[in-house]
């Protein structure tokens, strides 16, 4: 009494663990600022938000940064993973996660599994070739699709396991969906990257490809995807 009110709105997230649910809640006066004797209403809302608690998602990003994909191609696949991955919703929901791993020579994990979307689209910009193929329809000596793959299956084998020995219901084994950025240009062609990938069909994996230059090997490219229909170009990812 005797004073001044001021109220406004102030969300609160109150996460509730053992159902899986998070409640946000709103709290609103009107007029915002009041004086004594003034009829105030204040307005109380809760919004529940519930992610599932049933089967869990994990999706591979392996990315292409060889010397054939120097410059625009790289751009293109960054763009198009980073909208893929954007639709996931890591964060809210946590039995969504994301691995990227990116291959040349080598392979190279740049996140692990997380659901972590910051996490995932920093990895996906970081590595880039470093010089310019002098032919990028050609193999060029660091182009190790199959090892890109390898590894995550590798990846996904290690969330899958985490899983393993909870009660019966409680965590089942999660859906898997492996996605290729490539030009599909490979040394020594496409059979060791074929032979990844039946691993991982075997593994039941869902397997995606995307080509994201103009000179991609079509063919290779859909060979490297579960069915033809899973086999992309940036441009036609909806």
């Amino acid at each position: 009494p005797g004073r001044g009110v001021r109220a406004e709105a102030a969300p609160e997230a109150s996460p509730t663990a053992s159902s899986g649910c998070t409640a946000t809640g709103w709290k609103q006066a009107r007029p915002v600022a009041a004086a004594p004797g003034d009829e105030i209403t204040v307005t109380l809302r809760v919004e529940p938000r519930c992610w599932s608690t049933g089967r869990r998602l994990h999706v591979a990003f392996v990315l292409d940064t060889s010397d054939s994909m120097y410059d625009r191609p790289t751009l293109f696949q960054a763009l198009a993973a980073k909208e893929l991955a954007s639709t996931l919703a890591l964060g809210a929901d946590p039995s969504t996660r994301a691995v990227v791993v990116s291959f040349a020579a080598d392979a190279r994990l740049e996140a692990p599994l997380t659901d972590d979307e910051d996490a995932v689209l920093v990895a996906i910009e970081r590595r880039k070739p470093n010089r310019r193929a002098p032919d990028p329809t050609q193999p060029d000596g660091n182009t190790r699709i199959e090892l890109g793959l390898r590894e995550a299956l590798r990846q996904l084998r290690r969330g899958r396991a985490e899983g393993e020995g909870a009660a019966a219901g409680a965590d089942p084994a999660p859906s898997e969906v492996l996605v290729l950025f490539s030009d599909g240009i490979a040394d020594g062609g496409c059979g060791a990257a074929r032979r990844e990938l039946a691993q991982a069909l075997r593994e039941g994996v869902l397997c995606v490809s995307v080509c994201v230059a103009p000179w991609c090997d079509d063919r290779c490219m859909e060979q490297l995807a579960s069915s033809e229909r899973h086999a992309f170009e940036v441009g036609d990812l909806s």
